[in-house]
């Protein structure tokens, strides 16, 4: 079967009389890094059918990375006609000892690297089942979604219209009970850390800057009313409007200036503006990236705080790993009055307009089933089931525990009798 050349015209490929190539061959690439590839071994077809002819393994002389190259792809450098991208067949043919002892040195360097990525996964696997335990310890089964903060690094290139970041970090904030993406929660989560402090409530991004009072022309050069000043120094940047409005009571008004103009010299006036930067983002669209807050576009070097779901399958190990390295969560006090109690016990929650039921030891998979199918909810945190104070569920909690209290007296009745 043959095989063509696409950036030749279609020009068929052969591996005529490239197949046994000495061992210690230099092969030169044109074009991207003009790195020189020395051959290790031939490794024939393969059992290759297309027509490539033989692989040959190669190592780049200078990174020592190993690769292949196949010899119907490659051309003799005494037949190079133009600058295009190809890997070409030298004269230079380098010993059996340097090829061995770039070889070995290349060997090493794979050991190395692949010792290094075991080690890296296997901290990475320990850190994941940390992070579970993490996860039954702060975060409520039934969450369904989380708070993050995540650090992004822009790697644009505006030269090539190529837009993109990566994440170099993520905490976790916080868990919601609920998918709505809800600006008020996030900024709240976003107050937890100092890192996306700038992103909490009442929180935003206000430059203060000195601008032109009226148009004016001066020297051949226009002004327009409104435009930044470039004589009152640089903007000040605040994360509140009061920070910023103090900032402008305190500086007092900016100085006029006089400019040259046909008619003479004409004092002009000059005012402070404020300009809020938007932190909520609202991109629920194709090719948007949701509703996140972040001071700067989307792609932008800095911290973000948005909500992720939970998938059918679970919390990603990504997550996993985040709360390993880096948890804020802390162990809430327990109170002895709701914690302690010796027998099931209803309280009424008034702050919260809700009942708690709590029990001195874990309920039978038969309750918690009742319990479960009736609305009612697992608090960690206060160690208690809750639902909200209605008159189906006063009377629920009620019949509940006074069929628990007759089943422990039934059984303490029968202890005794034996």
């Amino acid at each position: 079967m043959a095989i063509y050349s696409l950036g030749d015209g279609m020009k068929p490929l052969s591996s005529e009389g490239k197949n046994n190539l000495p061992i210690g061959t230099v092969l030169h690439l044109n074009g991207y890094s003009n790195s020189d590839y020395v051959i290790v071994a031939n490794l024939g077809d393969m059992g290759n059918r297309w027509g490539y002819g033989s692989i040959y393994k190669t190592v780049d002389i200078e990174k020592l990375t190993q690769g292949r190259a196949e010899a119907a792809t490659l051309e003799w450098m005494s037949e190079k006609k133009d600058g295009r991208i190809q890997l070409y067949i030298t004269d230079r043919i380098l010993s059996q000892e340097e090829t061995a002892e770039i070889w070995n040195k290349s060997e090493a360097q794979r050991l190395e690297k692949e010792q290094a990525e075991s080690l890296k996964a296997a901290e990475y696997s320990r850190l994941v089942e940390i992070g579970r335990e993490l996860f039954k310890k702060y975060i409520p089964e039934d969450a369904q979604a989380l708070l993050v903060a995540k650090h992004n690094v822009d790697e644009s290139d505006s030269m090539t219209d190529y837009f993109a970041h990566r994440t170099d970090d993520t905490v976790i904030l916080n868990y919601s009970m609920h998918k709505r993406d809800l600006f008020p929660e996030m900024r709240k989560a976003a107050a937890r850390i100092p890192e996306t402090a700038h992103l909490g409530p009442g929180k935003g991004i206000f430059e203060c800057l000195v601008v032109l009072c009226e148009d004016i022309v001066s020297m051949g050069q226009a002004y327009y009313e409104g435009n930044r000043s470039h004589w009152h120094g640089e903007p000040e940047t605040f994360y509140t409007r009061a920070e910023a409005e103090s900032f402008i009571e305190q500086s007092g008004t900016p100085e006029p200036i006089g400019f040259q103009t046909e008619a003479g010299i004409k004092t002009v006036n000059f005012k402070w503006h404020i300009i809020e930067e938007k932190i909520e983002h609202r991109e629920k669209y194709s090719m948007g990236e949701g509703y996140y807050l972040k001071a700067g576009h989307g792609d932008a070097t800095g911290w973000r705080v948005e909500k992720v779901l939970k998938g059918s399958r679970g919390w990603d190990n990504g997550l996993y790993y985040s709360i390993a390295k880096r948890c804020i969560f802390v162990d809430k006090p327990e109170d002895p009055e709701s914690s302690q109690v010796t027998a099931p016990t209803l309280t009424e929650n008034t702050e919260k307009n809700g009942l708690e039921i709590r029990f001195p030891e874990k309920p039978s998979a038969e309750i918690l089933d009742k319990l479960k199918s009736a609305g009612w909810r697992w608090s960690r945190f206060s160690r208690c089931w809750y639902h909200i104070q209605t008159p189906a569920n006063l009377t629920f909690a009620t019949l509940l525990i006074q069929e628990l209290v007759k089943q422990e007296a039934n059984h303490d009745s029968r202890k005794q009798e034996s």
